[in-house]
Order: C-alpha cells, then structure tokens, then sequence
C-alpha cells in the first residue's frame, strides 16, 4: 500500500512520465492501462474486441488490473487466455496481441481465480513468439 509512503517529488516524478513507450523494433507499446487511454481504461474481454481493432503494434503491454491477461486477435476474432502458472501463449497465433503480465505485491482484479504475485517472460526471438507467466508463492 503506497498511500500516505509517497512524497510530492515522487507525484512530481510520476506526473512528468511519459503516458506510454514504444519501441519500433520490436512492434511492442507499453502503457499502464490502454492504447486509448493510457493511464486509466480497464482492458478485459469487454472491451478488448475494439482494442485490438485499433492497435497499431503486435504486443501492447498493459497493466492497471494486475489481472493476467493475454487478448489475440486474428481473422477477425479475439482469443481470451486467463493464464495459469508456467502457461505458455504462442503469439504466432495471433496478429496482435494485448499482454497484461499481472501484478507482484499489489492486490489483484477481483475475478482473478489465482490471486498470487506474478510476472510474465516475454520470448521475441526470431523462430520463437511466445508469453510465458509464472506465479509466486
């Protein structure tokens, strides 16, 4: 809990960031919420079709819910994986893919079913596309 711990330099800090990076090479933009509001949209299955349908990238990587999440979208349909620890996602499978790794320390969304801590290995070599996550005990 940061309530009350964070001081005015660390908001001043906070406020002159950036709402998102990208880096070109590897087609990837990060934000903590979405493309279309960076800071403060959830992204879930409710609004992840119109998302995908406008992302520019092939891997936009989220937060915000600290709920692991990985939306595909191909062929004009979305995959939805909710993932488990050690869960592998292909992301050859897909044309664009919104990623959220989950959270270490902080409180998860609500409908998360595995509430541990968690983090998520991003594989881009050339023969290999691949999200891994793991969970912390």
């Amino acid at each position: 809990d940061v309530q009350g711990k964070m001081t005015v330099d660390n908001f001043t800090f906070l406020s002159e960031l950036a709402p998102y990076a990208e880096n070109k090479e590897l087609d990837i933009l990060l934000c903590h919420a979405s493309p279309r509001d960076p800071v403060m949209e959830f992204v879930s299955e409710d609004n992840g079709v119109e998302l995908l349908k406008l992302q520019k990238h092939f891997i936009q990587l989220v937060g915000h819910t600290h709920r692991p999440l990985a939306l595909g979208w191909k062929d004009d349909k979305m995959k939805v994986v909710e993932p488990w620890d050690r869960e592998e996602v292909d992301l050859s499978e897909a044309e664009h893919w919104i990623l959220n790794p989950g959270s270490l320390g902080t409180k998860q969304f609500h409908i998360v079913e595995d509430r541990r801590s968690g983090w998520m290995l991003l594989e881009l070599e050339e023969n290999i596309k691949k999200a891994t996550w793991f969970r912390i005990e």
